[in-house]
């Protein structure tokens, strides 16, 4: 398929593809093209990236494990059953145009065939968190303790670990536009937004996203020194009590978090955590804290 086939009329078809990284490198530079000039498809990417990350980072041990035989059997069995029985339930003048009716495969388009693995994957994990709680799981190898959704901080982490490393698209709306970003991430935050201006700790705004964290909307501005990499303040409503800052670390990326007044924050980077503090501190006092 030709790249210019995808437009803004399609172009969330392929965002699930786009997500897994199965579209061909002239596709994804046309998804990138078409993403710059429409937020709403931006706002849906990032959803995707989201749910698929919280998949792999919950249930990786759980999908990589293989699927135990009697389990496989049991599924088999309960679906011949329920036909079985859907079928002699049936009038006997219905039965005869039912029964060829059977599973028919078609090879899988490539933006259908990611979203039908993407609930695949979803669709299994639930079965067997939900058997393993049941009791099918022998002897412990399968066992499935309750997993909580991981915290924000992770996955503002693995958020800046893919972003801050794209050039052309290192933010959503670059800093030229700082009025529209205060204006736009302020309303979804539900907060009067002030963009910190960090020039005189040595770091200029580069411009900002809008993420999606367990259903929450989190505003991601973007900051980079002259000599370093990009590094990023970010703010969600929160309905924990006030934290000082304190230092923390996801993978390997350096953390400053605090919580104030209804809403967290924190400055994430792989500068050192010194120098973290030292952004975040005028941030505070910027954001009236």
């Amino acid at each position: 398929m030709s790249a210019e086939n995808i437009t803004r009329d399609n172009l969330n078809d392929f965002l699930v593809a786009y997500v897994d990284g199965e579209l061909s490198a002239a596709e994804m530079c046309r998804v990138d093209d078409l993403l710059v000039e429409d937020p709403k498809a931006r706002q849906l990417r990032d959803t995707l990236r989201g749910h698929s990350e919280t998949l792999k980072t919950l249930h990786s041990d759980i999908v990589e494990q293989p699927v135990p035989a009697h389990l496989i059997q049991a599924i088999r069995g309960h679906a011949a059953v329920s036909a079985d029985t859907e079928l002699r339930a049936m009038p006997n003048h219905l039965t005869e145009e039912r029964r060829p009716a059977a599973v028919v495969s078609s090879p899988p388009s490539k933006t259908g065939g990611s979203m039908a693995r993407l609930w695949l994957v979803a669709a299994s994990v639930a079965f067997l968190v939900i058997g393993a709680a049941g009791g099918f799981v022998a002897g412990g190898r399968y066992g499935v303790a309750p997993v909580a959704q991981p915290d924000w901080l992770s996955q503002v982490a693995d958020y800046h670990g893919i972003y801050a490393k794209e050039k052309r698209h290192l933010v959503e709306v670059s800093a030229d536009e700082t009025p529209h970003i205060e204006a736009w991430l302020g309303k979804r935050l539900d907060r009067n937004l002030v963009v910190p201006d960090l020039s005189d700790a040595g770091a200029v705004f580069k411009g900002a996203r809008l993420l999606g964290i367990n259903g929450r909307p989190v505003a991601q501005l973007i900051y980079q020194t002259a000599d370093g990499e990009p590094f990023a303040l970010c703010v969600m409503a929160s309905g924990k009590g006030d934290l000082d800052p304190a230092s923390t670390r996801r993978a390997d990326l350096n953390m400053v978090e605090w919580r104030q007044d209804g809403y967290a924050y924190v400055v994430v980077g792989w500068e050192p955590e010194a120098e973290l503090r030292s952004f975040a501190d005028p941030a505070r006092e910027s954001l009236d804290l």
